[in-house]
């Protein structure tokens, strides 16, 4: 049992009701048939925060840019419920695992799967001995869900946070 998890008998766990179950998901390897959906998730998640940056947004631009990016090997195509829902990246690199990029149908956001995904990111770099970082845009309100999830700002520029999640023996 989790510190601080109320045991089922407990007065507070029956106050609180029954405990949320993480959304379950599945992966698979992306392909380059993949490439149109990739884009339209990445670029739906992504233009309300750029234009709220910068007033602008050029979607052939953007598109363009994707595709010439698109890297199938290195992206993961979330399933939940037995659809197509979200984009996935991590890079396993020596000091970090690097969550690149992170895109969910709008469908899919707010239900607890981007939640469940990121948790599991944090388990896998923590068993490895290195924190899990990421970088997003300073429109982006998800900061407040990695903050819950145990995430700090380490740096800032004018248009990004960088946080990451250290592991527990760092945190202090």
């Amino acid at each position: 049992m989790r510190e601080g998890t109320p045991t089922t008998g407990s007065i507070a766990a029956r106050a609180a009701g029954p405990a949320p179950v993480a959304p379950s998901y599945a992966l698979r390897p992306a392909t380059r048939a993949d490439a149109d959906f990739a884009c339209e998730v990445k670029l739906r998640g992504l233009q309300p925060h750029v234009e709220a940056l910068t007033s602008t947004w050029d979607e052939g631009r953007q598109r363009a840019s994707f595709h010439e990016g698109f890297d199938p090997e290195r992206t993961e195509i979330v399933l939940f419920e037995g659809a197509e829902v979200g984009i996935l990246r991590v890079e396993a690199r020596d000091q970090e695992l690097y969550l690149a990029e992170i895109y969910l149908t709008a469908a899919t956001r707010n239900r607890g799967l981007g939640s469940a995904i990121v948790r599991d990111l944090i388990r896998a770099a923590h068993a490895t001995g290195r924190p899990l970082r990421l970088q997003l845009l300073r429109t982006n309100p998800v900061r407040r869900l990695y903050e819950r999830l145990g995430f700090r700002t380490v740096a800032e520029t004018g248009t990004h946070y960088r946080m990451e999640c250290p592991c527990p023996a760092e945190a202090s």
